[in-house]
């Protein structure tokens, strides 16, 4: 295949010529947010049949003659993943629409693994290297040796796609696959806001929910004090000192400063002093309010509660046992946004039904009645046991 490379404006409208004359292209991107505290768009990869294109946005400032590709519908996008490449776009302004994922083709067929280079080997016999998969796109000069990995990710991508779109054809499930594409470009396109920093960082740190009230406090405190630290060296918050070590320090405080250094371990070549100074400070004094919590459930909250969780259990028993007379994926028969959504909604007729995200024309017309059916059974069910005396 051959490689040409995007480093100015004219080089983007010349080979926007060539992408746009293709009725599909192969994409994928490159980010470098396992380097910095919000990723960055590193690299874009763009391939027809016969040549790869390796866009360089670092030298590109105007990049709005690629989002008429990408995000129009003349041209097919062929993507592994659709839900990363959307938001890294995003940071440049750039859209996508008319997609077809390989990631959702493989889910929604039960394949073993969901990964692009476990399915190229699957299918196609095709090994690619993931020796660069954790690499800083962001570094440059750029070494030649990426350029084999970077095309690689998207050369194979239309075999994939064919060999994939051939098995939900037999299965008669190429519309929900379509679907399923239409729903998760949707939700990705506005999921996360990557220039908002994270305003609850203690959340993730295992251990939160059950620790002590002192611990809680000095935890919050804590992982606020890192966020911040991330965001002043522009890196992750775990390459300044991870979740664990976040645990420790909240749940056995350091006694001096010195003792604080000898906790760091071996962080704290990444933490200077006046930091190690902040943190036992921050330790020692804890001033990061927990928000409120919300008031007690009701009793009527409780039985809408309990309500909701049988009906989700009667739609997953449903959802298996027709996947499995009819030999599909249960992701095919209801994905779980769906049957989540079915369930708060408290859907109770078709029209309210057809307005689910995600559900789609295809199963309204297959299980649309016998939906209504099995929440209506789960409801009467719930009611008769609420009712009959104990």
């Amino acid at each position: 295949m051959k490689i040409q490379w995007i480093r100015t404006e004219t080089e983007l409208a010349q080979a926007c010529t060539v992408l746009s004359a293709e009725p599909r292209i192969a994409v994928d991107v490159e980010g470098d947010g396992m380097f910095r505290y919000r990723p960055r768009l590193c690299l874009v990869q763009l391939a027809t049949p016969s040549v790869a294109f390796l866009l360089d946005p670092f030298e590109v400032e105007n990049l709005k003659p690629l989002d008429a590709i990408l995000s129009g519908n003349k041209v097919q996008k062929i993507i592994h993943d659709v839900s990363f490449d959307v938001r890294l776009l995003a940071t440049r302004k750039l859209r996508l629409g008319h997609v077809v994922d390989t990631s959702i083709l493989a889910r929604f067929l039960d394949e073993p693994a969901t990964g692009l280079a476990a399915l190229l080997e699957r299918h196609l016999q095709v090994e690619v290297s993931k020796a660069l998969q954790h690499e800083n796109w962001g570094r440059r000069p750029i070494p030649e040796q990426w350029e084999s990995y970077l095309v690689g990710d998207v050369q194979h991508l239309f075999g994939l796609a064919d060999m994939l779109v051939n098995l939900a054809a037999e299965k008669e499930i190429l519309e929900e696959v379509d679907t399923e594409c239409l729903y998760t470009l949707g939700q990705a396109s506005k999921d996360v806001d990557w220039n908002q920093p994270d305003s609850t960082p203690w959340t993730r740190v295992k251990g939160y929910k059950s620790a002590s009230d002192e611990v809680r406090a000095r935890t919050r405190a804590l992982a606020l004090l890192r966020e911040n630290m991330a965001q002043q060296q522009d890196v992750p918050p775990f390459r300044v000192f991870p979740n664990h070590l976040i645990a420790r320090l909240s749940s056995t405080p350091p006694r001096s400063p010195n003792h604080m250094s000898r906790l760091l371990g071996k962080f704290r070549s990444n933490i200077d002093k006046a930091s190690q100074h902040a943190m036992f400070e921050t330790l020692k004094n804890p001033q990061v309010q927990e928000p409120a919590r919300p008031p007690a459930p009701t009793e009527e909250e409780r039985a809408a509660w309990h309500l909701q969780k049988k009906i989700e259990k009667a739609l997953s028993r449903w959802r298996e046992s027709k996947a499995k007379a009819k030999n599909l994926s249960i992701h095919v028969v209801l994905p779980g946004h769906c049957l989540r959504d079915m369930v708060s909604a408290g859907v109770s007729s078709l029209g309210e039904l057809e307005t689910i995200p995600g559900f789609g024309a295809a199963r309204l017309s297959q299980y649309g009645t016998e939906l209504l059916a099995v929440l209506e059974s789960a409801r009467a069910d719930s009611s008769e046991q609420t009712s009959s005396p104990k």
